[in-house]
Parts: structure tokens; C-alpha cells; sequence
């Protein structure tokens, strides 16, 4: 019983001295600097002549979700939207996959039914980690191809280590 009792207490402890590091103005700076990055990493993206920016998803099955970001949830910020175009999905997946936006150091992609992917990678840059642009591409309602970006960022608190891996 003591023992469980000690380890409860270490445990709140532990999660005590997490939120504490999360709301100092180091931490909201960190942030800060993040929800900037995901943002411009947004404004990177490039489509093809003739996309047009629309409210939600638009794919046949809704299947453009948020990226998987195994990594403390408070650490993660995300910049999302999605757009129409026209043409196939195989097609706008390829001139998103050669159409990188600049400075990407890296590029991963998975082509498979109903969605493909296309993520670019940035240089991590002082307390903000994990900068990637994820790019889903499906079938949309009608006729034509819906598309989701998402401008991912992660930001470390002073001290810390990476919270995440990012997960493709």
C-alpha cells in the first residue's frame, strides 16, 4: 500500500512538473513559434493551376483525417486545409509529389487506395522540431480530387528531449 502510494505521488509529481514547463514564458514562446512555422509551412504548399480552397473534407468517403503524431499531444501544432481540384487522384498526387515546396530537406510518399500521401520535411530549427508538410490527396465527391495539408510543428520545452516520433 506505501508503495503504491509513493509511486501515485511520483507519478502526479511527474505530470505536475510537465504542465508547469508548458505554461512558463519560455514554453509559450516555444509554442508561439511553432503555430508560426505550421503556418508558413501551410502557405509552402503548392497545387496545381486551378485549386480552390473549400470548407471541410470533400473526399467520397471522408477520408482525409489529421496526420498520426505519436508524440504529448500539448507539444504538437497543427495548420490544415483542404482544396478541390481537378483530375485524377493518382495525377495530383504525382504533381504534388514534384512540385516540393522550398527548402524541403527530405520527401516520403505512399501511393495506395483510397488515399495518397506526400510529406515534406523541414531543418528543425531551436525548440521547434518535427516540421513537416503532409499532403493527402483522395477521390472527391463528383468527379475530380480532394486534398488536405497539414503544416505540422513540434516545440520543446527548455530541457527536454523530442516528446514525438512522427509516424508516416
Amino acid at each position: 500500500m506505501r508503495r503504491q502510494a509513493v509511486l501515485l505521488a511520483g507519478l502526479l509529481g511527474l505530470l505536475l512538473a510537465a504542465s508547469a514547463l508548458a505554461i512558463t514564458p519560455f514554453g509559450r514562446g516555444a509554442k508561439a513559434k511553432a503555430n508560426v512555422d505550421a503556418a508558413k509551412e501551410l502557405a509552402a504548399l503548392q497545387l496545381p493551376h486551378g485549386a480552390s480552397q473549400v470548407h471541410g473534407d470533400q473526399s467520397v468517403k471522408g477520408v482525409l483525417g489529421p496526420p498520426v503524431v505519436a508524440c504529448t499531444r500539448k507539444h504538437v501544432v497543427y495548420d490544415f486545409g483542404f482544396w478541390r481540384v481537378t483530375g485524377k487522384p493518382s495525377a495530383v498526387w504525382a504533381w504534388v509529389r514534384n512540385h516540393p515546396p522550398p527548402h524541403v530537406r527530405w520527401i516520403a510518399w505512399a501511393e495506395s487506395e483510397p488515399v495518397s500521401s506526400v510529406d515534406f520535411g523541414f531543418a528543425d530549427q531551436r525548440n521547434v522540431i518535427s516540421r513537416i508538410l503532409k499532403v493527402t490527396v483522395a477521390a472527391a465527391k463528383g468527379s475530380g480530387s480532394a486534398v488536405r495539408a497539414d503544416g505540422v510543428a513540434v516545440w520543446l520545452p527548455r530541457g527536454e528531449s523530442s516528446p514525438c516520433v512522427q509516424s508516416y
